[in-house]
Formats: structure tokens, sequence, C-alpha cells
């Protein structure tokens, strides 16, 4: 599998206000309170979920995998946080990536209720697709 072209930086990518991070297992904590505070608001955008999707070991596993697909270039799934208070606000994922001539991918993302109308996914996006 080919690796992503740009190394991510150690620290995330940097904006005026977010820090986009690759998907780990270490954020378990902060992707199932983004999910369950959401829940409502994403609803419409999402497909039906059962209880299991938002237990931590659910969660932990699918970021797992996110990991795994980052790592082997397959996909690149960023969590954005903001910079002074380190919190989880979206998500946005580039998945079946294609390489060579074509140069495409599948974009996915949401936001949180809270910081929607606010311009951050804008300058997440932004950020993340010029990278």
């Amino acid at each position: 599998m080919i690796s992503l072209p740009l190394a991510f930086p150690a620290n995330g990518l940097l904006t005026l206000r977010l820090r986009l991070v690759p998907a780990a297992v270490s954020h378990a904590a902060s992707v199932r309170t983004y999910l369950l505070d959401n829940h409502d608001y994403l609803q419409p955008w999402e497909p039906l979920r059962h209880a299991g999707f938002f237990e931590h070991y659910a969660v932990a596993e699918r970021l797992q995998g996110m990991a795994q697909r980052n790592a082997n270039g397959e996909s690149l799934h960023l969590l954005l946080f903001m910079q002074d208070a380190d919190e989880l606000v979206g998500v946005c994922n580039f998945s079946n990536i294609v390489r060579g001539a074509f140069q495409a991918c599948h974009l996915g993302y949401s936001i949180g209720e809270q910081w929607q109308g606010q311009g951050l996914m804008r300058e997440g996006l932004t950020a993340a697709i010029a990278h």
C-alpha cells in the first residue's frame, strides 16, 4: 500500500483556531463524548446506530481501524480540536483514496452543534485539503 504523500506533523496541522490530528485509540473518550453530545443534531445525516456503537470499547475499536488505514495510506481520518481548549469540535475523513493520475477520494465530515456557523469546518478542511 502506498503511504500518504506528506508526513503528518507530529503536533498536528495547526490553523488559527484548530489543531487537526490523526485519529488514534487514545482519543476514544473525546470521540465518544462528541458522538453522544451531538447524536440528535447529527442524526439526519447519520445512519441509525445501535446502542453498542457508542460504547467506549466500540469507539476505540473503530479508532484502531482508522489509525491502521491512516498508516496504510488508504484513508486520512482527522479529529479537529480547539487549540485553546483541547476540545473535539469535529471530524473529517478522506477515504477511498485513489492515487495516480486520477487523484480522488471521498470526503466526509461533521461538526458539533455548538460549533456550527463559526467557519471552523471551512478552516479545518482548508488545512486538511492543502496537506
